[in-house]
């Protein structure tokens, strides 16, 4: 007989609130990598990281509503010896901002595109800019406090990198 947890594990990970959440810092990962070898795609799998978003969230907003619009907790174990657990709450209002966050980190990336000049990291942009939105996505459905500081600290993180892209600029200082 066949151990299902792995399966269970792999169920938690494809839930659309994990994907809607995580998928852009695999993103935020992988397009620093193809930036550099492959320049002319990097703006198409930076777009991938909102778009994706914002079909999971779709699909999201579907289980919502087929759950009676009543608030859904997604949750998986983090430190169980210590019992935490990263935990989600799908609600309308975390539904609206999250796709507010992937619909204007969807319009930003569309529109970057045309003002990032060839000699300037469009890996490192692309790549600070998805693990802001995936940061925020965290922020939005948190649910446990320590979720929230953790993606709160994140966005930190992400937007000073974000600011200090172009440092080397005499406007920047």
């Amino acid at each position: 007989m066949h151990d299902i947890a792995p399966l269970l594990e792999w169920r938690i990970i494809l839930e659309s609130i994990f994907i809607a959440v995580f998928f852009p810092f695999v993103v935020a990962v992988a397009v620093p990598y193809f930036a550099n070898r492959y320049r002319a795609i990097a703006a198409w799998m930076a777009i991938l990281a909102p778009a994706v978003s914002l079909w999971a969230l779709v699909l999201l907003y579907g289980e919502w509503s087929a759950a009676g619009r009543g608030a859904l907790l997604y949750s998986f174990s983090w430190v169980p010896s210590a019992g935490l657990d990263v935990s989600f709450l799908v609600d309308g209002l975390s539904i609206m901002w999250g796709f507010l966050v992937a619909g204007v980190a969807f319009l930003i990336v569309l529109y970057s595109n045309s003002y990032l000049h060839e000699h300037e990291d469009m890996g490192r942009y692309y790549g600070w800019l998805t693990a802001f939105m995936g940061s925020m996505m965290g922020v939005v459905f948190a649910d446990h406090l320590l979720t929230l500081f953790i993606f709160w600290e994140l966005t930190s993180v992400t937007s000073f990198f974000l600011i200090g892209f172009w440092s080397d600029r005499k406007a920047a200082l």
